[in-house]
């Protein structure tokens, strides 16, 4: 029966004669068909009066906009069908696209991480400030990063985050785990932060650990702390010494025994927390945004494969799997899909261009009414649900839940904001407030994709740059008065509310031809309702900042404390980071007398166990500068935050300017060295050497840079015996040995120039000889160690004698310096000393005041006691 036809049926029905008695079973059945037969006709007979709307009748022919869609008898064609299942894969790809791009946003910066050789719990560290030569989604260029993808797939992991921090911890779909630093429960002071996976079910501490659990088996660690009087350097090297990522031992730190009487978990022992892995990323090219092309989506497969099913919102999960992306199963698309996704992700990308240069077009985010400058933040929040609360003078006002996921309001808007394909989107300006905590770190991330006239910005002046721009509100918990703290948060109040004691909002056009000029100004707020900016000159993407490297200058764009600060590029003369290549004696001097100097100092050595006792020794020298010489204790930690150490000599070559040798007295030993040293160094490092008594000249060719080499040669305890003696080579470039004799100066030397190479300058010219008679009396037997020091001190009046100066120095040192000058002047006295200082000293690892043993025990020596000269 055809819908919306009627039809009459008239059924004749003839009666006949019955000539037999019918069967009662028969009869009934006879009956039964009868009473159909009548009631199908009586039906059939009525016409059918309901009217069908239109509006939901489907005709043979639809016009839309993937064309024309046909169907016979309300059902599709097979042509329109597989018009409809592309259309409905491409919109499910551009849902995933955009809903999933946190995920690819994190795990891209993983693989980003890894091609630079840092795997997962290996930091990787901007020491120099980021640039242009690693590709990162908003990063800043005036505060240090430190880095790190944490991998909790064996257990819980412990993160000790150093103080003066500002940053996150989020899973792997940048799902917020817990903040760090001043928006986190450390609130600045640091501490140790417990990141628990997913399906964790073992024992956690009773207290000691900020904890954070993680939904995904893999997370990421991203924190920046703040340069010192412009100066990352400092910071960098307090990270260094202090940022620790080991895995959580249960029953150890933070399980009390009464937790462990009740059977809960046994105690343990807390073993000794392994060094942390650092990368330094400064310069390094590499890449952490995900794609926008279809191996978008095979990164997207890879993250699903690698973390639980259950660790990701179910609708984009969903949305993933219509496309074919499921756990535990291959993502093999064919050519059909493939295109579809590879369209979809064009579009994604592009919707999320839209909605950035657009911003302040969708409601809710415009800063004020007609603003240009906006946030996707104050629909939702960090949590894309409920708008961030009211800061004013009584305090924080929460604003009431929304009911309404903010990332798929309008057709899935604000999830794109999570990252982008580009370095042009705000993305990341989300995931800091989310890994921040909007309204607890005290700032909100403003941006603007259009100039006054509302065109998008580019294609001006190429010798004009639009930086970013912030509105820093004050915590209302520290605010010393409440009263101060601005009221303005919401975009219908207007920037004349912010124009208190502590809130402000800054602009700046950037010229590069006027690099040392601040341009800044507090703005009025009739100048904010016009648009922020007077200025008539055109805008252009401060992208240009980095990848043009400011029109090939190295220079830097930050926002420190927001004003603008701008790096220019130093010029390759200037000393702002030193290495010191051996952890002896002098080494350990060199580099703490260069630390307390405000020099970024490197300690490298071979062995760990030499840099162990380098650390110590920096400890105790700066424990003794506080007690006896008149130090702050803030002094010297910043100078011991100055200082790092490492056996990796490709790392501590890292863009050092200066490097000052303090390795054995061979030259065989120096030549190797250096010929490492000039594989690493940049090409402006200067390279100097402490030998005591050997000439620069006999091994300048091996370092590969002779015009840039000298000797600069210490006196043990530097800081009182504080000459420092500056010696050249005939190849030695004139302005490099003025520069290193200004070096000797900033850090507290008194340089003494030689016109000419001599072995042993001035000083070691009057003291080996000294102490090599001195020792030949020891070797040949003629008197005891405490006697020559004894008759030396009482006749010269001086507090120390010629053994305690070799102890001293380091008999180590003394060895390779009677050793070496024995075989070259064949000076059988020589050889000799050099056999007994091998035989007594040197094979016990007595070696003086390093190792606590020489001629004398140390700290307190016997010609250091009262009664030594009577």
């Amino acid at each position: 029966m055809t819908r919306g036809r009627t039809q009459a049926t008239k059924i004749k029905q003839t009666q006949g004669c019955i000539m037999k008695t019918p069967q009662p079973q028969k009869l009934v059945t006879a009956a039964a068909v009868l009473a159909l037969i009548v009631t199908t006709t009586a039906a059939s007979a009525q016409k059918i009066t309901t009217d069908i709307p239109p509006s939901i009748t489907t005709p043979d022919k639809v016009e839309t906009g993937i064309g024309t869609l046909e169907f016979k008898d309300g059902a599709p064609t097979a042509a329109t069908a597989q018009k409809v299942r592309d259309s409905l894969d491409y919109i499910r790809g551009v849902d995933a696209f955009m809903n999933a791009f946190s995920g690819a946003s994190a795990f891209a910066i993983r693989k980003g991480f890894q091609s630079i050789g840092a795997e997962d719990n290996t930091v990787v560290m901007f020491s120099e400030l980021m640039d242009s030569a690693s590709l990162f989604l908003t990063p800043n260029a005036d505060t240090v990063y430190s880095l790190a993808a944490l991998d909790l797939t064996k257990g819980p992991l412990v993160v000790e985050a150093p103080p003066a921090q500002l940053g996150t911890i989020n899973d792997m779909w940048f799902g917020w785990v817990i903040d760090i630093g001043f928006p986190g429960p450390d609130r600045g002071e640091g501490g140790k932060y417990l990141i628990v996976p997913p399906g964790y079910d073992g024992p956690l501490p009773d207290s000691g650990f900020h904890v954070g659990h993680s939904k995904t088996t893999h997370a990421l660690y991203a924190v920046r702390a703040f340069m010192e009087n412009n100066d990352p350097k400092p910071t960098a090297a307090s990270i260094r010494n202090t940022l620790k990522i080991y895995p959580y031992t249960p029953g150890g730190y933070g399980t009390s025994i009464a937790t462990a009487l009740e059977g809960k978990v046994p105690l343990a022992r807390n073993p000794p927390v392994p060094p942390t892995k650092f990368v330094e990323a400064s310069g390094k090219s590499f890449n952490t945004v995900p794609p926008t092309d279809f191996s978008y989506f095979e990164m997207l497969n890879e993250l699903v494969q690698m973390e639980p099913a259950t660790s990701f919102n179910p609708e984009v999960s969903g949305q993933l799997a219509a496309i074919g992306i499921v756990k535990g199963k291959p993502f093999n698309p064919d050519a059909r899909m493939r295109k579809i996704l590879t369209d979809a992700a064009a579009v994604g990308n592009a919707a999320g261009r839209v909605l950035n240069w657009g911003a302040a077009d969708y409601p809710g985010w415009a800063y004020y009414p007609n603003s240009m400058w906006a946030s996707m933040l104050w629909q939702g929040g960090y949590n894309f649900e409920t708008p961030p609360p009211m800061v004013t003078k009584d305090g924080i006002e929460p604003l009431p839940p929304t009911g309404a996921d903010a990332r798929f309001a309008g057709g899935v808007l604000l999830r794109v904001h999570d990252g982008h394909t580009g370095d042009d989107h705000a993305a990341d300006q989300r995931r800091l407030a989310v890994s921040d905590g909007l309204h607890r770190c005290r700032q909100e991330s403003l941006r603007r994709g259009q100039d006054l006239q509302g065109d998008a910005a580019e294609g001006h002046s190429r010798g004009q740059v639009l930086v970013g721009h912030l509105v820093r509100q004050p915590d209302p918990l520290n605010a010393p008065n409440p009263a101060t703290v601005p009221t303005c948060r919401k975009p219908d109040i207007s920037v004349a509310g912010c124009r208190r004691e502590r809130g402000w909002l800054h602009h700046r056009v950037f010229r590069p031809h006027q690099a040392g000029r601040r341009e800044g100004r507090r703005l009025d707020p009739d100048d904010a309702r016009k648009g922020l900016l007077r200025d008539p000159a055109a805008l252009q993407p401060a992208r240009i900042v980095l990848r043009q490297k400011l029109e090939a200058e190295r220079g830097r764009v930050g926002e420190m404390n927001f004003p603008i600060k701008i790096f220019q590029e130093a010029n390759a003369m200037d000393i702002k980071k030193v290495l010191i290549v051996g952890s002896g004696t002098l080494g350990q001097q060199i580099g703490f007398q260069c630390a307390t100097h405000g020099f970024e100092t490197v300690m490298y050595d071979v062995r760990e166990q030499s840099l162990d006792a380098c650390r110590a020794s920096h400890r105790a020298f700066a424990d003794l500068f506080i007690s006896q010489r008149g130090k702050s204790k803030a002094d010297m930690d910043a100078a011991l935050a100055r200082l790092s150490y490492t056996t990796d000599l490709e790392a501590a070559c890292r863009d050092v300017d200066l490097v000052s040798e303090s390795v054995p007295e061979n030259p065989k030993i120096k030549e190797q060295v250096y010929g490492s040293l000039q594989k690493y160094c940049p090409a402006h490092t200067i390279f100097t050497t402490n030998t005591s008594t050997l000439l620069p000249s006999q091994f300048a060719g091996a370092t590969g840079r002779p015009d840039r080499f000298l000797a600069l040669h210490f006196a043990n305890e530097i800081w009182d015996r504080n000459v420092a003696e500056v010696m050249g080579h005939p190849g030695t470039d004139p302005t490099i040995y003025e520069r290193v004799v200004e070096f000797a100066k900033a850090i507290g030397m008194v340089p003494v120039r030689l016109e000419k190479e001599q072995n042993g300058y001035v000083m070691n010219s009057l003291s080996i000889p000294w102490m090599m008679a001195a020792q030949a009396l020891v070797t040949n037997g003629v008197s005891e160690p405490e006697v020559i020091d004894k008759t030396w001190m009482i006749t010269m009046k001086t507090a120390m004698g010629p053994c305690a100066i070799m102890d001293m120095v380091g008999l180590e040192t003394m060895y390779h310096v009677a050793s070496y000058w024995g075989e070259v002047n064949a000076d059988e006295q020589y050889k000799k000393n050099a056999e007994y200082l091998k035989a007594h000293f040197v094979d016990r690892n007595r070696l003086g005041v390093k190792t606590g043993q020489g001629y004398y025990k140390y700290p307190n020596p016997a010609y250091q006691e009262p009664d030594f000269l009577r």
